[in-house]
């Protein structure tokens, strides 16, 4: 497993699991972590789940990495999945219609199989 400050990154079944150990990300936080998880994605073919459980709140920074994260991912073959969220991160996905773009389920492990 590989930890720094913001992120703890974990590889499961093939496919990189990101965890941000913030609870916000912000201006801040976004490319640090967008910087992170590009470097490891190539491993794991960039199948990639962000597990957002101990993050509360997702500025518009935030969702940018996301959005730009999941592109990625298409574009060298991969797959990018978001789980963990609790009900209020949830809304603002579905305010924002992210939740039409991005793959979102609600565990680790059905983010997993998701990109199996």
């Amino acid at each position: 497993m590989n930890q720094s400050t913001f992120c703890t990154m974990d590889t499961v079944g093939g496919v990189l699991v990101a965890r941000p150990q913030r609870e916000k990300v912000g201006d801040y936080e976004s490319p640090i972590l967008k910087g992170e998880i590009e470097k490891a994605a190539p491993a794991s073919g960039w199948k990639i789940v962000v597990d957002l459980s101990d993050v509360r709140l997702v500025a518009s920074a935030g969702l940018g990495v996301l959005v730009s994260l999941n592109s990625a991912c298409k574009k060298n073959g991969g797959k990018l999945a978001v789980c963990g969220m609790d009900e209020n991160l949830r809304q603002v996905f579905e305010m924002t219609k992210l939740h039409r773009v991005l793959t979102i389920v609600g565990t680790r492990d059905e983010a997993v199989k998701a990109l199996g």
